[in-house]
């Protein structure tokens, strides 16, 4: 999407100073276009972009529904702010240890702020967060690691009270693949492209994937009922969708993808990620 600037100019001269006179970290251009069979030119103002990618993994899954993320089930949405604790099931997360050292949480309070902190895993010893008005998780990562390059255990990020976990980082990877997320304060969040992906040990696996928010698109409000989006079935194999007009979500609203197996001993492996950018 972008903004027009209201003034028309005469000539080509006219529209490339006003560009010029633009601050150099405002991305935009020249446009030509016809009134009235005569030339005119605009500038065309880019509202700035951040790229974002999403993935989303569920190694088990049955006939019933449950959330892309790594922890598998459904998923619990935090009701309020608080504080967590981060912990692994192995040692070797650890200041000194040879997995993951420290891990960093991209999380948004109740106003939708989106905000980080960096923590130094202690192992199987949970640590507690500085911060305590985390209302989403949006990202989960490894920042530093020992000799072992990886995550040695599961790293879950979680209530105070041991449960629910809202993310975790696989032993093994280095982020999260949890599809659960939030769209900060004052951003709207374009998806152009989501690849979904079903299969396993058996043959003929199944799965249904419904791509859902808290955006109601009918009233253009944000509430607490989960509403589709897109919905798509695929069996053992990946199957993307490109979107010439991007799915659109604004701020504060809940976006997650939940899986179900047409067998109650599927054994599904599923993934799915989803491409666009936050404007």
């Amino acid at each position: 999407m972008a903004t027009i600037n209201a003034t028309v100019y005469d000539t080509v001269a006219a529209a490339e100073a006003a560009l010029d006179a633009l601050d150099s970290s405002i991305v935009a251009e020249v446009e030509a276009f016809e009134d009235r069979g005569v030339t005119k030119w605009m500038v065309v103002v880019h509202p700035p972009m951040q790229h974002i990618s999403k993935l989303g993994y569920n190694p088990d899954v049955d006939a019933a529904k449950e959330d892309l993320w790594s922890v598998g089930g459904l998923y619990v949405w935090p009701t309020a702010e608080m504080g967590m604790e981060i912990v692994s099931s192995s040692a070797d997360d650890a200041a000194e240890g040879t997995g993951a050292r420290t891990v960093k949480i991209w999380y948004l309070d109740d106003a939708f702020v989106e905000k980080t902190e960096t923590i130094t895993l202690t192992g199987v010893t949970p640590v507690a967060t500085v911060a305590t008005d985390i209302y989403r998780i949006n990202r989960f990562k490894v920042m530093t690691v020992g000799s072992g390059g990886v995550a040695a255990g599961d790293i879950d990020i979680r209530n105070i009270g041991d449960t629910p976990i809202y993310s975790r980082v696989v032993a093994g990877e280095t982020e999260s693949r949890d599809i659960p997320y939030t769209v900060p304060a004052g951003k709207l969040l374009n998806i152009s492209q989501v690849t979904y992906s079903v299969g396993g040990a058996k043959t003929g696996v199944f799965g249904k994937y419904t791509l859902k928010s808290t955006y109601d698109q009918i009233s253009g409000a944000v509430g607490t009922i989960f509403y589709p989006i897109s919905e798509i079935g695929v069996q053992d194999g990946a199957f993307t969708i490109t979107y010439v007009t991007p799915i659109q979500i604004p701020a504060g609203a809940d976006l997650i993808v939940s899986i179900q197996s047409g067998a109650t001993n599927a054994d599904a492996v599923c993934t799915i990620q989803y491409r666009g950018w936050l404007e």
